[in-house]
């Protein structure tokens, strides 16, 4: 069974960055951010999950990350609702349990869009 983590992006000052934690709370429209974010801390987008895949270097994989196969660009991983599962792509989309153990982050869609460009 695999861990069950988030991270959110928020900027600070000038700074973006990654809060991570296990648990996101809700509750009448508000939620409560990690231990570590700060009252200034402005978040810009929405909580992403941890896929259970850690890529070639050991580095996890989460939703929102741009990744490479075997130094080939593929694409952003999101979760496809209809078919429960974490995918990849851009131009062709395949789940990301199919990977070898080639897969690279190389990026996220929040710090590297250009990332997301055809080449």
């Amino acid at each position: 069974m695999r861990e069950i983590k988030f991270r959110i992006p928020v900027t600070s000052y000038a700074t973006k960055k990654f809060l991570y934690f296990e648990r996101w709370s809700a509750h009448h429209c508000c939620f409560f951010l990690p231990q570590g974010a700060r009252s200034n801390d402005n978040v810009y987008g929405e909580d992403e999950q941890y896929t259970g895949f850690n890529d070639k270097n050991g580095r996890e994989i989460y939703e929102g990350d741009v990744v490479a196969n075997f130094g080939r660009r593929m694409g952003a991983v999101f979760y496809n609702q209809s078919m429960t599962a974490f995918w990849v792509g851009a131009k062709e989309w395949m789940p990301l349990s199919e990977y070898d153990n080639g897969l690279e982050v190389i990026g996220n869609i929040h710090e590297n869009p250009e990332l997301l460009k055809e080449e």
